[in-house]
C-alpha cells in the first residue's frame, strides 16, 4: 500500500505593511466604483440649484444646496410663500394689508392678518431700538425719489416738498393691536 502524503498548508500571516496595502487597494476599488456609480449625484450636490424671481420691488435670488431632485419643488414652495407674504404686506398690491393701512391713514384702523401684525410689531421694535434709523413708515418720502421707475430720470425732490412729508414718516404714528388683529396709521 502506498502511503498517503499529507500536505500541511500553513497560513501565512500578513505583515502590517501588507495588510495596510490590501486595505488601501480595497478602498481604492470601492472608491472608484462609488465615483462611477454616483458621480452625477456628486456633481449635482456641488452645483447649487438657483432660481431668480421678482417680488416686493426687488430681485429674489434663491440658492439651494445640495442640488437634489427636490430642489425645484423647494424653490417653488419658497416662491409661493414669498407671493403670499407679498399679497399681505406689499404697499404695491391693491387690497394688501399695508395698502389698506396706508389708504385709511388718519381715518380708521384696518383688520389685518396675524402675520402682518407680527411683522409690523417687529418693524416697530426695530424702529424703536434703532432710534428711528429703521423706519417702516418712510414710504411718503421714498416715493419722491422714484425708486420703482427704472425709466424715470433722477432728480432730487425739492427740499420744501421733503420737509412737508417728513411728519408722515414717523413710526410712532403706527399702532398695532395683535390681539384684535388691527393696525392704525395716524
Amino acid at each position: 500500500m502506498k502511503e498517503k502524503k499529507s500536505v500541511v498548508v500553513r497560513k501565512k500571516r500578513l505583515s502590517p505593511l501588507e495588510l495596510g496595502l490590501v486595505g488601501v487597494i480595497v478602498l481604492a476599488i470601492a472608491g472608484s466604483i462609488w465615483m462611477l456609480v454616483d458621480s452625477s449625484q456628486i456633481k449635482r450636490q456641488n452645483t447649487p440649484f438657483e432660481r431668480t424671481g421678482y417680488a416686493m420691488g426687488s430681485l429674489v435670488q434663491q440658492t439651494i444646496y445640495p442640488n437634489t431632485e427636490d430642489s425645484s419643488e423647494a424653490a417653488a414652495a419658497v416662491n409661493s410663500e414669498i407671493a403670499a407674504l407679498e399679497n399681505d404686506i406689499s404697499w404695491r398690491i391693491e387690497g394688501s394689508d399695508v395698502e389698506r393701512i396706508n389708504k385709511n391713514a388718519g381715518k380708521a384702523g384696518v383688520q389685518i392678518e396675524d402675520r402682518t401684525a407680527s411683522l409690523l410689531e417687529t418693524a416697530l421694535l426695530a424702529a424703536e431700538k434703532s432710534g428711528g434709523a429703521y423706519n417702516p413708515t418712510v414710504l411718503p418720502l421714498s416715493l419722491l425719489w422714484n425708486f420703482d421707475d427704472p425709466e424715470a430720470s433722477f432728480s432730487p425732490p425739492e427740499q420744501d416738498l421733503v420737509e412737508s412729508l417728513l411728519p408722515l414718516a414717523d413710526y410712532s404714528r403706527l399702532s398695532v393691536n395683535t390681539a384684535a388683529g388691527t393696525a392704525y396709521l395716524e
